[in-house]
Order: C-alpha cells, then structure tokens, then sequence
C-alpha cells in the first residue's frame, strides 16, 4: 500500500511540473521528494489498519471468544485464507463456528450466515466488522469474507 502511496506522489508531481529546461530533472527530483514525504505518512496509516491474520484459527477458540470478538478478529484471515469453510453445509458451519445470534445491523446476504467479529481496532475503532459465510444454491459455502460496517 504505501508504494502504491508513493507512486501516485510521484505520477502526480510529473503531471503538475510546467515544461520547460530541466523539467526532466525537476519533475523526477519532485516526484522523489513528494514519494518519499509521503512515505511515513504511508507506513502510519498501515500501522493502523486492522491485521486479520495474526493467529491460526482454533474452532474451540472461536466459539469461546464471543464475549471477546477480537480474538476472532486476529483468526478470520487464516479462516478465510484457508477455506476451512468451502464446501461446508450450514449445520457443519454452525457446528464449527457456533451459532451466529441475530441479524446483522447492514442488508442480510441471501443464504448467509453472518458472525460478530467486535469493533475494528484500528482508525474504524466506532465500527463493527462481520464475517459473512455466503452458501451456493445446493446450500454449501461457497465462500466467505469480511463486511466491515
């Protein structure tokens, strides 16, 4: 991300800089600048933003962190990543995860079941992240991701 940051920087600065003698250098010289000024800025933002995958994911833990959703938050990206739950009916999701109490405060996916993962813990702190576990027409999942609210 923060490359992509620095990029931009640098496209926007070749873009702004009049034409006349030199403006290779200039343009090139500014465009470093501006990349690396926004460097830190890049890496402060990412510090910030949540980290899903910090832990493996344990169906024990899981169910035992409703109370303390951001245990779920730090296990969802090895859920997801692994595709534990591909190919799973929703009694073996329910089983594995636990039941998921109530709708969600946002629009319901059709044939979903939708988790609690607590309040982000990043700039998002106010807003609450969902996993949704979208199931196919033959009623197995079919996948899953994060709804961050």
């Amino acid at each position: 991300m923060m490359w992509m940051v620095a990029a931009l920087a640098f496209a926007f600065a070749l873009v702004l800089v009049p034409r006349r003698p030199f403006d290779g250098l200039i343009r090139v010289t500014l465009g470093l600048l501006l990349g690396v000024a926004t460097l830190p800025v890049a890496l402060f933002v990412e510090a910030l933003s949540p980290i899903y995958d910090s832990i493996p994911f344990h169906a024990e833990t899981w169910r035992a962190a409703e109370a303390q959703a951001t245990v779920r938050h730090e296990m969802v990206g090895d859920l997801i990543g692994s595709e534990v739950l591909v190919g799973k009916s929703r009694a073996q999701v329910i089983e594995l995860l636990g039941d998921c109490f109530g709708p969600p405060p946002f629009p319901v996916v059709p044939k979903s079941l939708n988790y609690n993962l607590g309040r982000a813990d990043s700039m998002r702190a106010w807003a609450v992240d969902w996993l949704v576990v979208k199931f196919d027409n033959a009623g197995l999942v079919d996948k899953s991701y994060i709804y961050m609210d």
